[in-house]
């Protein structure tokens, strides 16, 4: 008997890797149903992500002008354009949901007011997007690793013990939007040795119109391309430009500027001047403040930082790859820490600006664990325990987060965060412990 053929073997792989990836894409989207707090931060910056979508199926356009009183000209997360109403927030979230949006919007009963519709149908998008990404990591990592079920533990892990968990699953932020993006590239870079890598520029592009917080991470992978995967880089480039310069046009159209108002927002006005204290706060803050430090809420992702480390000397066929999301990582967090108008990322659970960026520190995950494998029997023995603890304590954190509205609370009570923002280094009130029945 004949050995099956090499291209029949990887076709069937691939088969069983998409039925697995779309049953925990089901899967994962149906105990999403159950994370109710996350939806509550749709009154705030996602407001009008979904009367976008629906501004662009009934009307062609972007103006909300439809919504009338619904829309205070006021909000924030509004922006006037001779006197008519549009969504301050980048627009890719608003496009990449129009599938989602169109399908609730003929399926779902009418209710009292168009924005509580939208409401409604925000809280559906973000978590198919949250549930999306969970699969997408998944196949991503069965790629990196050819181990399916090591793949299918991390995709979990970052679904279920993450912060992704309860910022995402619910709550439609440009972040939540642009992780399956920045996935489908890293897909392309990887599948079948980068033989589609020149395609990764169309989701880069899209990642950079939902949350141009990507930026450092879209260069990094651009420079990739052009040294890991050159046969790919001239299509790359062109496709790449002639996004970019469709997207500058429509600015320009819309706006009057190169780039739509939202990408000028800094904003480096009292209280918010930056200055060399506010910057090494943000920086440590991000990380172990007791109320949005990430390895507070996600202490499993202290293991990426030795995965960074192994990267530097892996000799993993992807070795370039987890060097290049290392160094964009570290990127992201210095760019959030100076650029961010409030570091703590406002009314938040847990570290918000750092969201984006969390799938990546679990692909970081990757290099850490073969590095384990390696190690002496005793280290294996040491490092087992602590990581168990971590990824309980951040379960527990991330359902607790999802399914307690107590710890979005926390940042009204007993003060404003926004107002009094030394309350996230407040370790006897901590986010994470509030509305817990023992504490």
């Amino acid at each position: 008997m004949t050995d099956e053929p090499g291209s029949d073997r990887r076709a069937r792989t691939r088969w069983r890797v998409a039925l697995a990836a779309l049953v925990l894409f089901l899967s994962t989207g149906a105990l999403y149903r159950l994370a109710s707090a996350p939806a509550l931060s749709n009154a705030s910056d996602p407001l009008l992500i979904v009367p976008s979508s629906l501004s662009l199926l009934h009307d062609g356009d972007l103006d909300l002008s439809e919504f009338g009183s619904a829309i205070d000209p006021t909000f924030y997360g509004v922006v006037l354009l001779d006197g008519r109403p549009y969504n301050r927030y980048p627009v890719g979230t608003s496009l990449l949901i129009l599938p989602v949006v169109w399908t609730a919007d003929q399926l779902l009963p009418a209710t009292e007011t168009p924005m509580v519709r939208a409401l409604w149908i925000a809280s559906i998008a973000a978590k198919v997007l949250a549930a999306l990404s969970v699969a997408l990591l998944y196949v991503l990592l069965v790629e990196l690793t050819d181990r399916p079920w090591l793949a299918l533990a991390l995709a979990l892990t970052f679904g279920f013990a993450t912060v992704h968990l309860p910022i995402h699953a619910g709550g439609l932020f440009t972040h939540n939007a642009v992780i399956p993006v920045l996935l489908a590239a890293l897909l392309l870079l990887v599948v079948d040795d980068g033989r589609h890598a020149a395609w990764a520029a169309l989701p880069l592009v899209l990642a950079f119109t939902t949350r141009p917080t990507c930026a450092p991470v879209i260069v990094l992978l651009s420079a990739f391309v052009a040294y890991h995967r050159p046969q790919a880089w001239r299509t790359y480039a062109l496709l790449g430009a002639t996004c970019v310069v469709a997207f500058v046009a429509w600015a320009l159209w819309v706006y009057g500027t190169v780039l739509p108002p939202y990408y000028f927002s800094y904003d480096h006005t009292a209280p918010y001047v930056m200055s060399l204290p506010r910057f090494a706060q943000g920086l440590v803050g991000h990380l172990v403040s007791p109320n949005r430090g990430l390895f507070m809420f996600t202490p499993v992702l202290v293991f990426s930082l030795w995965g960074m480390a192994a990267a530097c000397s892996s000799r993993s066929p992807h070795a370039a790859l987890y060097r290049t999301l290392a160094v964009g990582v570290v990127l992201h967090w210095i760019m959030i820490s100076f650029l961010a108008r409030k570091w703590w990322a406002g009314w938040s659970v847990g570290p918000r600006h750092l969201a984006e960026i969390v799938p990546l520190l679990v692909v970081l995950l990757v290099p850490a664990i073969d590095a384990v494998r390696t190690s002496s029997r005793s280290v294996k023995l040491a490092i087992a325990p602590i990581a168990a603890a971590a990824f309980l304590w951040g379960l527990f954190v991330a359902m607790h987060g999802a399914t307690s509205p107590a710890p979005l609370f926390w940042n009204a009570s007993p003060t404003n965060v926004d107002e009094h923002p030394e309350r996230v280094w407040d370790w006897h009130d901590m986010q994470i412990l509030r509305g817990v029945a023992w504490w």
